[in-house]
Order: structure tokens, then sequence, then C-alpha cells
């Protein structure tokens, strides 16, 4: 009876201490020993489970910071002459207006000087902006799309250089382009087509030469055209088309300058002998203005010497 009543009396109080502390005060630790252990183990997992989510945060933090000191590597690294490649656009003169935006929002966001600690963030966000100045102006991006454009045609000139004479991308176009009639005819044989349905399946076997990345509008394969567009995708295209670009933009800037010091020089030139017109006009003005100053004072002298000779004459 003794040892219920202690119980009771230990609960009470244990509930009483719950119902008087705050939701902001510690724990009431007067309770059994049981119950002090588990809200201990409590604490300390809580605590751990912060200290687990800082390490994290601050983990992030240090990867976003590497992210944003590699981006401004690479953009102060890149080739400085194409809009393109500082904003990193791979699909270059084929990417929409959208896309352009959204990269520029991307890139400038990870290269801003107000969040990024690289030493040369704001030289970075500079050229950031002036690419996409550039794609927005309508003369510039089409110079710069017309000469990735004449990149992407030499590159198809040497590429059919190559393959046609190689037996084995032979095979292979001419597999592509039976494949294709093939599944054509049986397309239009389900169809119900009607006779002359094999023309054109073999019509259909051949595309011009734009849509095969010829540019010259001739007649293709499609089994070559397939091909073409499969290489064009790839990698190592992508890497030569910016490789080419970067060559013929070189000479193009090389040409813009050379013309640019000519001009300059033609305009030196022709300043140069504007201002010795001038200095001679004015001196002539100066020789007319003296020699005007001089007529009477030579015409007294020639007066005065003919009176003279007269005088003479009549002694």
């Amino acid at each position: 009876m003794g040892k219920d009543a202690t119980e009771a009396t230990g609960g009470e109080m244990t509930a009483r201490g719950a119902a008087t502390s705050g939701p902001g005060d510690p724990p009431n630790t007067t309770t059994s020993r049981g119950g002090g252990g588990g809200g201990v183990g409590l604490d300390k997992d809580r605590d751990s489970g912060k200290g687990a989510e800082a390490l994290l945060r601050e983990f992030m933090l240090d990867v976003s910071d590497a992210r944003r000191t590699a981006e401004c590597d690479r953009v102060l690294g890149c080739f400085k002459l194409n809009p393109y490649e500082i904003l990193s656009l791979w699909k270059q003169d084929l990417a929409t207006s959208s896309e352009i935006r959204r990269q520029f929002r991307q890139v400038s966001l990870l290269v801003h000087p107000d969040k990024c600690k690289h030493k040369d963030a704001k030289a970075a966000f500079e050229l950031v902006q002036k690419a996409y100045k550039d794609l927005c102006d309508e003369e510039a991006k089409r110079e710069a799309d017309a000469t990735i454009r004449h990149a992407r045609l030499e590159l198809r000139k040497e590429r059919r250089k190559l393959t046609s004479k190689d037996n084995a991308y032979l095979a292979a176009a001419a597999l592509r382009t039976a494949t294709t009639a093939a599944a054509a005819g049986k397309a239009k044989e389900g169809e119900g087509a009607a006779p002359g349905g094999d023309n054109e399946a073999k019509e259909g076997a051949e595309k011009p030469g734009a849509e095969a990345g010829e540019g010259e509008g001739r007649t293709v394969p499609v089994g070559v055209a397939q091909l073409e567009a499969e290489y064009e995708a790839s990698e190592g295209f992508q890497k030569q088309l910016r490789l080419k670009a970067q060559e013929l933009m070189t000479q193009l800037e090389w040409r813009r300058r050379q013309l640019g010091k000519r001009l300059k020089g033609e305009k030196e030139r022709v300043d140069k002998e504007a201002e010795n017109f001038k200095a001679e006009m004015k001196k002539k003005a100066k020789e007319k203005n003296t020699w005007e100053k001089g007529r009477e004072k030579r015409a007294s002298s020639w007066r005065d010497f003919m009176q003279k000779k007269k005088k003479k004459r009549k002694v």
C-alpha cells in the first residue's frame, strides 16, 4: 500500500512538472532514471542531425563555389570572338533565341561578381554580357552565323573527299538506303498503294543535298544523309566545327584589323595633305597681303626714281 502511494505521488509530481514547463524550457529531469535517459538520447540524436545538416550545407556551398570558379575559368579561357562559345552554346547557329536567353541567364548567374569568389569574375561577367549583346544584335549574329555555316560547309567538303573512296562507308550508306527503301515499300503496301509505288519508294530513298548536309542542292542517297546527320551530331564533329569556326573568325578579324589599319593610314594621309594645303594657302595669303601693303611704297619709289631721271636730262 505504501509503495503504491509513493509511485502515485511520483507520477503526480512528474505530470505537474511537465505541465508547468514551457515549450522552450528544457525537459524536466526529476522523473525516473529510465525516463531521463531517454530524453538525453533524443537530444544527442537531434544534435547529431543538426551537425550533419550543417556539414551537408557547407559541402554544397563548397561545391557551388568550385563550380562557379570553374565556369569563370572556362569563360576567360575560351575563344573571345565566338559568342556561342562564351555562352557554352554548342548548337551555335542552330540555337534558338529562347535557348540563347536561357543559357545567358545560367552562365551570368554562375560568374556574377556578387556570387562568384573568382578574382576575375567581373571580367568573365563582362565577356558574357558582351556575347549576349552580340547575339541580340542582328548584324553581329548574322555575321557569326554565316562564318559558322561556312565552316560547316568546309568540313563537309573535306569529309566528302574522304568518304567518296571509302568502300566501307559506301557499303554502309547503300545498306541504309536499301533498308529505308524496303521499309517505305512495305508501308505503301500496307496502305494499299496504287501501282507505281515502287517508283515512289525509290524516289523516297534519295534526299536533296541540303537535307543530307551537303549544302549544294545535290541529290544524295538517303543512307548518306543519315550517316552524315549522325556524324554531325557527334562530339567529334562539333569540336572540329568549333576549331574551324575559330580559324575563320580569326582570319576575318585579322582582315578587318588590316583594313582598319589601312583606312586609318589613308585617313592620316588625307588629313596631312589637307593640313599642308591649308598651310600653303595661309602662306600665299600672307605673301599676298604683304605684297599689297608694299604696293604704295614701291609706287612711290618708282615715282621718285623717274623724277630724278628727268631732272638729270634737263641738266
